[in-house]
């Protein structure tokens, strides 16, 4: 398979950081978003780990390198996606990297350590939980479907209310758990159903997104997704995508 390499050097880094984590440490960033000291320590791990291996790659990071652009060999780090849960004891976040080259994304990898679950993608291979092949598991039993929403809805996005309304009428189940990062990856899985989301930062939805992709999920803007579109739609099934066009 391709990116063995790759996928073996981010998993032993990510497995390193996450067993040799000290006292955290909560901070205030920019638009009052938080930063702890365990997002700092593991990006700081994976930074080094590329660069010792990959020395001519490319890093766009949450923390040290979020204005970089994507080229050639790009790879995507977001060392706690879900920091506010992980600051607040919420047990709902994950470690989640992506790489891109030649245009695309080409290999993802999310690991959630509260659930002991490391899923990683390769383009053109497929997804893949704790080493065992994805099946996606297509819910078309809506009465028992989650349908989750993630977005930065405090900084002048308007809360969906209407997808609210009609998830509702369809008698779905509606959740909000704070990890976008999480969500795809219990989407790409078949434990979540749809989700819509209008985050754009590329490296909250990079890694989930090639996961996804190779879960064999439906993905959907108003039209064709274009990474960083302002919003997400992912469906595990074409009926359920159907049925919110």
């Amino acid at each position: 398979m391709k990116y063995t390499k790759e996928y073996n050097l981010v998993s032993e880094a990510v497995k390193n950081a996450l067993s040799n984590l000290g006292n955290i440490i909560i901070k205030t960033k920019e638009h009052d978003d938080l930063v702890t000291s365990t997002d700092l320590f593991i990006e700081t791990r994976l930074i080094e780990m590329i660069k010792e291996n990959f020395s001519t790659d490319n890093i766009l990071s949450e923390e040290f390198n979020n204005h970089h652009d994507l080229k050639e060999r790009t790879w995507i780090i977001d060392p706690i996606d879900g920091t506010s849960n992980y600051a607040s004891g919420l047990l709902i976040y994950c470690v989640q990297v992506a790489l891109w080259e030649n245009g695309s994304l080409v290999f993802s990898y999310i690991n959630i350590p509260e659930l002991n679950k490391e899923y990683y993608a390769v383009k053109g291979y497929g997804a893949f939980l704790n080493n065992n092949k994805i099946t996606l598991k297509q819910n078309t039993n809506l009465s028992n479907a989650l349908f989750s929403f993630i977005g930065n809805f405090r900084r002048g996005k308007k809360v969906p209310y209407e997808l609210i309304d009609k998830a509702v009428d369809l008698n779905m189940k509606v959740r909000v758990l704070g990890s976008i990062g999480v969500e795809m990856a219990l989407l790409a899985e078949g434990i979540i159903s749809c989700l819509y989301s209008t985050i754009t930062n590329i490296y909250d939805i990079a890694p989930g997104l090639l996961l996804c992709q190779e879960a064999g999920c439906f993905i959907r803007n108003e039209g064709k997704y274009i990474l960083g579109e302002s919003e997400t739609f992912i469906f595990n099934n074409e009926k359920l995508s159907n049925l919110f066009k």
